[in-house]
């Protein structure tokens, strides 16, 4: 028995039996156009894949026939650099969709950071500042139109519904309080698409900041 990198690999006859955790894309069943695959010199096609329990896989390679004329669709060759490489590409690929799943419902709250962060942050993951400070934005305004439908619910129910629900509408009206303003605000820069694209009361800092150094 060989190893090549995660690959167990066999001999039965000429033919080399591969098992892999490994679903090379070179190492499909075709008809036609077959992908060559050198190994140790000698060159093969794919005879057979099958699946096996567990997510790994069998393939059977049979060698290639000198009086083979038909050209192949490919060639690789069958080395351990060939299935490390292969295994670390597939390792990165499964942790950027991880990373994508995650972002899904972090994005949002990414959204609230201030300009500067979320430009970084832009740059090493490939989405856009814009999209994030849109779905903040639209995450603070849900939180708005419920506390808005919460405070005319306690209005109206009185005492006994704010001692239900534990909240009492004073506490509310300071959430609008703070949400409204910095809600109006960011809806400006989103609408003309203008940086920066402000984080959570971002704006309100470089309001004070430009105050100050003009006062000096």
């Amino acid at each position: 028995m060989q190893t090549i990198g995660h690959d167990r690999l066999n001999w039965q006859g000429t033919d080399l039996i591969v098992q892999s955790p490994n679903a090379y894309p070179e190492f499909e069943v075709r008809a036609h156009r077959k992908f060559q695959i050198v190994f140790e010199g000698r060159a093969f096609f794919v005879a057979n894949k099958m699946s096996l329990p567990g997510g790994s896989y069998h393939y059977t390679l049979r060698p290639w026939s000198p009086d083979d004329t038909e050209i192949p669709g490919g060639q690789i060759h069958f080395t351990p650099e060939f299935s490390l490489h292969f295994a670390k590409t597939r390792r990165l690929v499964k942790t950027q969709k991880s990373i994508g799943v995650l972002l899904v419902f972090l994005l949002p709250m990414v959204g609230f950071l201030w300009s500067e962060f979320k430009e970084k942050l832009e740059d090493r993951l490939g989405w856009t500042a814009y999209t994030a400070t849109d779905l903040s934005f639209k995450v603070e305004v849900s939180a708005v139109v419920l506390a808005m439908a919460l405070m005319a619910i306690l209005n109206f129910t009185g005492p006994a519904g704010a001692a239900l629900v534990g909240i009492h509408p004073g506490h509310l009206f300071w959430v609008l309080l703070v949400l409204i303003p910095d809600l109006l605000y960011r809806y400006d820069g989103l609408n003309r698409e203008e940086k920066p694209l402000y984080g959570f009361y971002e704006w309100l800092y470089e309001i004070l900041f430009k105050t100050a150094k003009k006062s000096e």
